[in-house]
Formats: C-alpha cells, structure tokens, sequence
C-alpha cells in the first residue's frame, strides 16, 4: 500500500466517505447494543462479542444490501484474542457488501499499542479524558503509526458522557466540543474521523432525552 492510496482504500473511510457523499446513515453495531435493545427496545447504540452476533451483523447487511460496521471493546483484544480479532475481520471483509472493522472507545496506550498489530479497519483512539494538547498530541503520534499499517483513526473531542462498557458513569455536564476546537484538532493530528461532543451521551438519556440537552447548532 502506498502513501497515496491511504486513507482512500481503507474500508471504513470509504464507508463513511461513500455515506457522506451519498447522504445516508450507516449502523456501527455492536453486541451490547443488541442486549439492551432487547431490554429497552429504545436504544439502539453502538461491540459484537461472539461469532453469532458477528455473523448476524453479516447476513443483515448483505439481505439488505447495507454497508455496515462491527464494533468491538478493548476488552475483546484480552478475552478471545487476536484470532478472535482476524475471524471477525476475514468474515466481514469476505461479505458481499462493504463491513468495516471498528475497534471502539481504546482508552488505555497498552490497547492501542496492540490494536495497531491487529488487522482492524479502524481504532477509536479515545484520549478525551487527558488535557486538550496532550489528546492532541496524542492523537497525533498514533495517527502516523496506523497510517503507515493502513488503519485509519478515530478520536473524541470533549467527553461524550453516560455509561457504555468499559466507560465510567459521569455527570452529564458536559465539556462540549467547539467547531474552531474541531478544525484545530484535526488539522494537527490528521485523524480520519471526530467524535464531537453536542450534548450526545453513551447509553439512555436522563430525563427530557436528547431533546434537553442536543445542542444541534454546534
């Protein structure tokens, strides 16, 4: 792979460019969300955990003719593996439609450090807890690594609050996320994709739902 053909032949970026360009939504699911929207039935979030729900995330797509994105946690590197890790990927890159591999919310440097010797299409590199020039900084040292295996990066800008696997509960006020922050941010550390905070939350939302506290002008 050449310089040239990155970020353009990476599969998720040509998911979400494709999306983008085309003006639809694409689903990033994974396992949790699938349990607690069958508790709930209102929230269907975004880390597929064993083979049936990769699978299931497979066949959807292709009935439907969908591209789509499997989500994992950290957590999936330690419990079943790396071989774990390459069956979910030659399954969802041998699928007749576009399926990325995502690895989500990858907080501590040990998980980043060996996600980047995993063939994962993707990495949310999630530094929002650490100062804004220490993310950025960050950020940017592992952009060029995984640019260099083909690995395109995500990261979050703010803190996205609530509660998901592996993330804390947190109050929901908010360090939002402005646009010239944003532009700033990516302009030094190149990532791929941005996880903006607006008021979105990990997880239900309290009382009044996203209506109370989406700040959609930002």
């Amino acid at each position: 792979m050449t310089a040239a053909q990155f970020p353009q032949s990476n599969q998720t970026y040509k998911i979400l460019h494709d999306a983008a360009k085309g003006g639809y939504a694409v689903g990033a699911v994974n396992w949790y969300s699938v349990r607690k929207a069958r508790r709930t039935s209102r929230q269907l979030t975004t880390s597929s955990y064993n083979d049936d729900a990769v699978m299931a995330v497979i066949r959807a797509a292709e009935r439907k003719r969908s591209p789509a994105i499997i989500q994992l946690f950290p957590w999936s590197l330690h419990f079943q593996g790396r071989h774990y890790i390459e069956f979910v990927v030659k399954a969802a890159h041998a699928a007749s439609v576009p399926i990325a591999v995502h690895l989500d919310h990858c907080i501590k440097d040990s998980d980043v450090q060996l996600a980047l010797e995993l063939p994962f299409d993707s990495i949310m590199v999630d530094a929002s807890t650490q100062e804004g020039e220490e993310n950025q900084a960050y950020c940017a040292e592992i952009v060029q690594k995984a640019s260099a295996r083909g690995i395109s990066i995500e990261a979050e800008m703010g803190r996205i609050q609530g509660g998901e696997d592996g993330l804390a509960n947190v109050d929901m006020e908010a360090i939002y996320t402005t646009p010239e922050e944003a532009q700033a941010f990516i302009q030094a550390t190149g990532i791929h994709f941005l996880a903006p905070s607006f008021g979105n939350v990990h997880g239900p939302y309290p009382p009044g739902g996203a209506e109370k506290y989406w700040q959609l002008d930002r």
